[in-house]
């Protein structure tokens, strides 16, 4: 089996896309934790923290994780839709 068969691109093809989305979807889950007072007017018994973290997803997250399924989809079908025997014009006998 030569590495232009179509089995081969399908199956390429396939781990490039599921590649991608796994990237996508691990950066999706990224978040940050900031320092915020739990009590602003101080704790209410000594037991209690001062300070609370608060996770929120930065803005660039989403943005990103789509740039990301979009290049692996593009990939995949530059992938699936590329001729086996393809040799550059100026190489062709």
């Amino acid at each position: 089996m030569s590495a232009g068969t179509p089995l081969v691109r399908l199956a390429t093809a396939i781990l490039v896309l599921v590649a991608s989305i796994a990237g996508a979807f691990v950066l999706h889950s990224h978040r940050e934790g900031q320092r915020v007072p739990c009590n602003p007017a101080g704790p209410a018994s000594p037991t209690m923290p001062t300070f609370c973290i608060r996770e929120h997803r930065p803005g660039w997250v989403d943005p990103a994780a789509l740039g990301i399924v979009l290049v692996g989809l593009v990939t995949a079908a530059a992938l699936l839709t590329a001729r086996s025997g393809w040799t550059p014009a100026h190489q062709s006998s």
